[in-house]
C-alpha cells in the first residue's frame, strides 16, 4: 500500500469513528454502529476540533449540537484535557468557545475564549481529505476570524435531535442530564464502568482531574454508603454498589463498558501529524515508513494503555511499503473492533 492511500483510509476511519459518536449524541448523519464504550463527551469534542476541520458537516455538526447541549459540557474538564492531551486544538477551542460566547454570553466560554487578536493574519480553517486548504467565498465568521482561522459564515442547519439514550454509549451524557455536570458525575460513571472500582489517583489520571479533587468526591461520596471503601494490596480502592448499577441498568440491559477516548484520540492525532505532514507524500517508501515506525513508538504507550499493542506485533521491523501495508492493516482491524459485532 502507498503512503496517501494509507493517510486516506485512515483519515476516513478517524472520521467515521467521530461520526458514529456524534450520531448516538444526536447530531444528523450516516454512520456505523457503535460499541458501547461510553462516549468521553470532551474527548469527543477536542478530537473533533482537530480532524474536523477535514470534515466542515462534521464540524459544524458539532458546533450546533454545542449551541443545543452546552449545559452538558465542563468547560473546566475542556481545558484541562486540551492541556494534557490535546494542545494542537487549543486555537480551535478558543474559536469555538468565542463563537458560543457570542451566541450565549455565558462566562465558562468567554474563559475559554481568550482575548480576540484584531488584525492577525487568518490562515484557512478547513482543509479537504487530500490537504489542500478549502477557499472561502462571501462573508467569515467574525469569531473564528478574531483568533487567526478564516472560514465561511456558520449557519443553524437543524443537524441536532436527540441524543439516543438507549444506547449504552451515551451513558456518561444521560447521567449529566440527570444529575448535572460534575466531578461527581463523571466519577460516577467511572464506577459504573468498572466492577472493580478504582484508586483515586486513577481515576484523577484517566478523567482529566486532580487527585485530591477527586479524592475529595469520593470521600464525601462514600458517605451515601452507595460508593464502597476498601483496601487492596494495601491501596484504597472506591467500588460502586452493585444494587446502584443495577438501578441504573438493569442487568438484562446492555452494559457500557470504559475505554480512555481520550488517550486514544491523542494516539491518533500523535499517527495523523506524521501522515498529515506534505513533505511525507513526495519521500520515498523507505523514508516515509522509518517515519511512521519512530511515531507508532509515540503513540505507543497510548496504545499500551488501552490494551490495543497486540494489534501492531505483526508489523515488526518490515520496511518500506510492505511496512506502510500491515501498519494499514492492523489500523483497520483496530477500527474494526470499536463497531458493533
Amino acid at each position: 500500500m502507498l503512503f496517501h492511500e494509507f493517510r486516506e483510509a485512515f483519515l476516513q476511519a478517524v472520521l467515521d469513528l467521530l461520526w458514529g459518536q456524534w450520531c448516538v449524541l444526536g447530531v444528523a448523519g450516516h454512520s456505523k454502529n457503535l460499541r458501547g464504550d461510553c462516549i468521553d463527551p470532551e474527548a469527543l469534542i477536542l478530537s473533533s476540533c482537530y480532524f474536523g476541520r477535514f470534515d466542515q458537516r462534521l464540524f459544524d455538526g458539532m458546533l450546533e449540537w454545542l449551541t443545543n447541549h452546552e449545559d452538558l459540557v465542563s468547560s473546566q474538564r475542556l481545558s484541562s484535557l486540551v492541556k494534557k492531551e490535546f494542545p494542537e486544538s487549543a486555537g480551535v477551542v478558543k474559536a469555538i468557545a468565542t463563537f458560543l460566547f457570542s451566541q450565549e454570553k455565558k462566562f465558562k466560554w468567554r474563559r475559554l475564549a481568550g482575548d480576540p487578536q484584531p488584525g492577525i493574519k487568518a490562515d484557512p480553517f478547513f482543509f479537504y481529505p487530500s490537504g489542500s486548504p478549502v477557499e472561502i467565498f462571501g462573508c467569515q465568521d467574525p469569531s473564528f476570524l478574531s483568533i487567526g482561522f478564516s472560514r465561511g459564515s456558520i449557519e443553524k442547519k437543524s443537524f441536532v435531535g436527540s441524543f439516543r439514550w438507549a444506547h449504552p454509549a451515551s451513558l456518561w451524557l444521560r447521567l449529566r442530564a440527570f444529575m448535572g455536570v460534575s466531578s461527581r458525575t463523571d466519577v460516577f460513571v467511572y464506577l459504573m464502568t468498572h466492577q472493580d472500582g478504582g484508586h483515586p489517583s486513577h481515576i484523577a489520571r484517566v478523567m482529566g482531574y486532580t487527585q485530591r479533587g477527586i479524592q475529595q468526591a469520593l470521600v464525601s461520596m462514600s458517605a451515601s454508603g452507595w460508593v464502597l471503601r476498601s483496601e487492596r494490596l494495601r491501596e484504597v480502592v472506591y467500588t460502586l454498589s452493585e444494587s446502584i448499577r443495577n438501578a441504573f441498568i438493569p442487568s438484562g440491559e446492555g452494559r457500557p463498558e470504559w475505554l480512555t477516548w481520550s488517550a486514544f484520540f491523542h494516539g491518533l492525532g500523535v499517527l495523523w501529524k506524521a501522515l498529515n505532514d506534505q513533505k511525507l507524500l513526495g519521500a520515498s517508501a523507505d523514508v516515509q515508513s522509518a517515519v511512521l515506525r519512530d511515531t507508532m513508538l509515540q503513540a505507543a504507550p497510548d496504545l499500551s494503555r488501552l490494551g490495543f499493542s497486540g494489534y501492531f506485533i505483526e508489523v515488526g521491523n518490515r520496511k518500506g511499503e510492505d511496512y506502510i501495508d500491515s501498519l494499514s492493516t492492523a489500523w483497520s482491524l483496530l477500527f474494526g473492533t470499536l463497531q458493533e459485532q
